[in-house]
């Protein structure tokens, strides 16, 4: 399944269509604006990325990520920084577990590791910059935050985060974020590359879900 068929690469979310997710107001079906026009689960990738966002949306306001790591441990993963507590990317790994789409994320490896994960997926050809090509709900938006989130051993990427929006006018992508707490990012672009925070974007192979 090739994504572009599927999405193609000038969609975009603003803030005003995260409504369709039911992470603002009261929307009830999952919608993906594409140029302009509205599709309604129109295809598996989707339904895959509705998927995640359900799991997502359950745990927004979640402050504990006990959960996440045990989770990851227990699949033979490695906690970031090999201790609890820095378990942004984790929670990423977990939710797509949960909603049954591991082979999209690092084909279902277990790993905690922001810096391990981008890695995999730049060596695996799915990292992409936004000056070259537009994210989508479902991308993954990795950054290097310090000097609070960085820690030992983290090298040029200490967190990442699940793209849910991007407005291209305004150059604004819009996340779900964790650690310390399961909420809504909005970033800059422009912003994040100029305090050096900006690492990039990837894309999950949603279509080995399910192949």
């Amino acid at each position: 399944m090739d994504m572009d068929a599927n999405i193609t690469r000038r969609a975009f979310f603003s803030l005003a269509t995260l409504a369709a997710f039911g992470l603002a107001g009261c929307a009830t079906d999952a919608r993906i604006a594409v140029d302009g026009a509205t599709v309604a689960n129109a295809d598996a990738t989707s339904e895959y990325v509705e998927a995640v966002l359900d799991v997502m949306r359950g745990e927004l306001g979640n402050t504990d990520g006990t959960a996440y790591e045990d989770a990851l441990i227990e699949a033979g993963g490695e906690l970031c920084g090999g201790e609890r507590g820095l378990w942004c990317v984790t929670f990423l790994w977990w939710a797509f577990r949960e909603a049954g789409c591991s082979a999209a994320f690092l084909d279902g490896k277990a790993e905690g590791w922001p810096e391990r994960q981008w890695d995999w997926f730049d060596a695996h050809g799915q990292t992409f910059d936004v000056d070259d090509e537009a994210p989508v709900a479902g991308d993954l938006y990795y950054q290097l935050l310090e000097p609070k989130y960085r820690f030992e051993g983290c090298g040029d990427v200490s967190h990442g985060e699940f793209v849910i929006g991007w407005d291209a006018d305004a150059r604004s992508v819009t996340c779900i974020s964790a650690n310390p707490i399961v909420e809504l990012h909005e970033h800059n672009i422009d912003e994040e590359m100029a305090n050096g925070h900006y690492v990039g974007f990837a894309r999950p192979a949603w279509e080995k879900v399910d192949a």
